[in-house]
């Protein structure tokens, strides 16, 4: 016969943490989700596929919530083995199962929304986006790997939640193990994958380091996907319940974490709105063409990987028009590294194995000559 009990002692405190820690999260991500949003209504430029992925990120995150919240709440599912009811844990472990599947649904989503991101601000070198799309594969393919590890575990499926039931199950903990290392290394690709980038753009060094902690703040996703697989490498299966509680907290954790600090960068459109804080952006609009030769710099060739940015411009901007646009001499090859977005799309880049001259005349007159001339012209 179980044993039920409210004490803090046999895991509702651990419940309690699990649905604060979830619900809490949950409303920062769906605010920051909301930011993104509200920032690409006020920029103007649209949606675009990493938009997209994060919403369904949080949306599966959401399921993952929900599911786990209700398991602990309905099933108490955070409490030692011998203080379940037996008649519950084949809900509990059906729980398990989906919370899997939407967690590694809500991680593929948003690790996609993460480098489709880099895509779009660092789109003209060709090897970063062959390298990019590579390890967007491996993401969707890893995502995949998941979800059929998961209906894979048992034979036939449904013996997952019924031991009772003829088949046969893998390890449960090894697998785990598995892919709580192989989820480790992943993080730390998609967050090292800017960095030689960054460093190779022509910008004050104080400018690299911002953008490099920016970049790098997927690091605690890392350290949180880390805290995973130590976990599960000490889990007691013989109080499963427990343990994959602890784990649950870390494991939610990692989808939520990723959608924050994967819209951190597109905040400062809203936050200046909120503010009150205006700033004139349209005078670049309205002076490109005039202002568009002193724009030009010749400073690439042919086989070099280099943006240029403004200084002052927020990482939100370096997705759009935040590019200057680069001509080369008579020996190299030019490239437009504008987007039809961009303002500067009119003007037209010379073609190749053309040049730009540029000539100034400066004429330099003294008082006593201006008062001569103005004297002959009156005469006249």
């Amino acid at each position: 016969m179980y044993q039920r009990s409210a004490s803090p002692s046999h895991g509702d405190a651990m419940g309690i943490t699990v649905i604060v820690i979830n619900s809490v999260f949950l409303g920062l991500a769906a605010v920051a989700v909301g930011m993104r949003l509200w920032s690409r209504k006020i920029q103007r430029h649209g949606l675009f596929l990493n938009d997209y992925a994060s919403v369904l990120s949080w949306s599966f995150a959401a399921s993952l919530v929900i599911t786990s919240n209700t398991v602990i709440i309905h099933d108490g599912s955070d409490k030692h083995i011998q203080y379940v009811d037996p008649t519950r844990i084949p809900d509990i472990l059906k729980a398990y199962l989906a919370s899997d599947v939407a967690w590694a649904a809500a991680n593929t989503s948003i690790r996609i929304s993460i480098v489709h991101f880099y895509i779009t601000i660092f789109r003209s070198n060709r090897a970063f986006l062959i390298a990019t799309y590579a390890v967007m594969v491996l993401v969707v393919a890893f995502g995949i790997g998941i979800v059929v590890s998961d209906f894979l575990t048992c034979r036939p499926l449904s013996k997952y939640w019924d031991p009772l039931q003829s088949g046969i199950c893998e390890s449960p903990l090894g697998s785990l193990i598995a892919l709580s290392g192989c989820n480790v290394a992943m993080d730390l690709t998609i967050v090292l994958l800017p960095m030689p980038m960054v460093w190779g753009l022509q910008m004050t060094t104080r400018r690299k380091i911002e953008l490099t902690i920016t970049f790098a703040l997927g690091f605690l996703v890392c350290i949180v996907t880390i805290v995973r697989l130590i976990l599960s490498i000490h889990m007691n299966l013989d109080d499963f319940t427990y343990g994959i509680t602890k784990i649950a907290i870390v494991t939610i954790l990692e989808p939520l974490l990723g959608i924050i600090i994967a819209c951190l960068p597109l905040f400062p459109p809203t936050v200046k709105k909120i503010t009150g804080y205006s700033k004139e952006t349209n005078s670049e609009t309205r002076n490109v063409l005039s202002s568009s030769m002193a724009r030009l710099r010749l400073k690439r060739s042919r086989n070099s990987a280099f943006q240029r940015f403004k200084d002052s411009s927020l990482l939100s901007d370096l997705e759009h028009n935040k590019t200057q646009i680069d001509a080369s001499d008579a020996t190299s090859k030019p490239d437009s590294l504008v987007d039809g977005r961009s303002p500067f799309a009119a003007v037209e880049v010379p073609p190749p194995h053309s040049s730009i001259h540029m000539k100034q005349e400066w004429e330099v007159r003294s008082d006593e000559a201006k008062n001569l001339d103005g004297k002959l012209r009156t005469s006249t």
